[in-house]
């Protein structure tokens, strides 16, 4: 599956997002528009764990354990607060609940605001003031902030970039050294470790100086005439 954050192609694309990018699925599905019951997994996996699932099925002793987690799952519906309750008192619970969820999101306007404003990634948010993705675009939404999908991978982006120039600057830190003390550009990359290729790129990147010599003459030798 391609990853909308970095492009990237990945067989099981949750576990990629977890560990690379720090982001929960549903939060992804949420920012792109997903379906929360959408597979982030390739079709022949999806399909491999479908007939795996069937065949262990069949195991009666296997089948009756997750019958018995089932109706364990539904009896602690059934208990949660509010069950067996009138229309009428679910209704008052549910208007006060979403009463104190707006009072909540109005509370978070601000800063959720001035961190979209400063950083405009949802999971700068979320690191910062812990709140997920539906919430804060709730909160953006309500606060003004013009917040969409491809700004933040805009941002995202620019990040990415931001980093590769960094890293590559620290590789020219370690090859300046060279610069002044080597006859040619192919003998300073040859004594630093890069190809010439790599210092090409810097050049057009505008990473490192042309070296004075581009490439080393070798001294003429002259034969010796016999006397």
């Amino acid at each position: 599956m391609i990853c909308n954050i970095c492009g990237g192609e990945y067989v099981s694309l949750g576990v990629h997002l977890r560990h690379k990018h720090k982001i929960s699925p549903s939060d992804y599905k949420e920012e792109y528009g997903l379906l929360l019951g959408t597979p982030l997994v390739d079709d022949w996996l999806s399909e491999r764990l479908r007939v795996s699932q069937q065949s262990r099925l069949k195991d009666s002793e296997y089948k009756a354990e997750v019958i018995e987690k089932c109706r364990s799952n539904a009896m602690k519906k059934v208990g949660k607060p509010g069950a067996g309750m009138t229309r009428a008192g679910k209704e008052s619970i549910a208007k006060r609940n979403t009463a104190q969820n707006d009072m909540y999101l109005a509370e978070q306007t601000a800063a959720v605001a001035s961190v979209l404003r400063e950083k405009g990634t949802l999971q700068d948010v979320r690191k910062a003031l812990g709140t997920g993705a539906p919430a804060a675009k709730k909160i953006a939404k309500l606060a003004g902030v013009d917040y969409t999908a491809e700004s933040a991978k805009a941002e995202r982006d620019k990040r990415a970039a931001a980093t590769i120039r960094a890293k590559a600057a620290a590789r020219v830190a370690k090859v300046m050294p060279y610069y002044d003390t080597t006859k040619s550009a192919a003998e300073m990359c040859r004594r630093a470790g890069i190809s010439v290729k790599t210092y090409k790129n810097w050049l057009a990147a505008g990473l490192i100086p042309r070296h004075p010599n581009g490439r080393y003459m070798r001294p003429i030798k002259t034969k010796e005439k016999n006397t």
